[in-house]
């Protein structure tokens, strides 16, 4: 049995969520010549040495799979950075499920409560509307990582975002199971 949330767990939870949501805007585009249309060859560096395989998509940023419990989980790592003040960032994220129309609000609670009980220097939930069909969503798990890591650690960051997504989706299946 989930004990309630206090007013002051609730006020946290919002706060988190819409802390990371804002991130981006704080974050100023990197104008490095590496943050221009070309796959950031770091990201590549770092999955080879990783021994992950890995694809790319027509916006140079790179699709690693992982297997999981109830079959594959796609990890996003996007090739432009960011800075937020002397940090060089990049974001890799999971879809965790799509829907269409209305985003329930049983769900935006749901993200809520999840991004309070997660440390947000592990990542956050979001919903990402799509620019072509607005009336189209996905929930996804997003990290802000280093442009520079170890290759072990940024496979485990990736392990850890494919993971959360996946556990989300199936959770979701199981309460949607009769």
């Amino acid at each position: 049995m989930t004990k309630p949330l206090s007013f002051r767990n609730i006020v946290l939870a919002s706060i988190a969520f819409l802390a990371w949501g804002a991130v981006p805007l704080l974050a100023e585009p990197n104008t490095d010549a590496e943050a221009d249309d070309s796959r950031d060859p770091r990201v590549r560096e770092m999955l080879s040495s990783a021994n992950l395989r890995f694809g790319t998509d027509k916006d140079g940023d790179y699709l690693v799979r992982f297997r999981t419990s109830d079959g594959e989980q796609t990890v996003f790592v996007l090739s432009g950075t960011t800075r937020l003040l002397d940090l060089e960032m990049r974001d890799a994220f999971a879809v965790s499920f799509e829907g269409s129309g209305p985003v329930p609000g049983k769900l935006i609670n749901e993200l809520l409560l999840l991004n309070g009980n997660v440390d947000p220097t592990a990542g956050a939930w979001e919903i990402q509307v799509s620019d072509d069909e607005p009336d189209e969503w996905t929930v996804a798990f997003r990290v802000k990582l280093p442009a520079r890591m170890t290759p072990a650690s940024f496979k485990a960051m990736l392990r850890h975002v494919a993971k959360t997504a996946a556990d989300f989706r199936r959770s979701r299946k199981e309460k949607a199971s009769p």
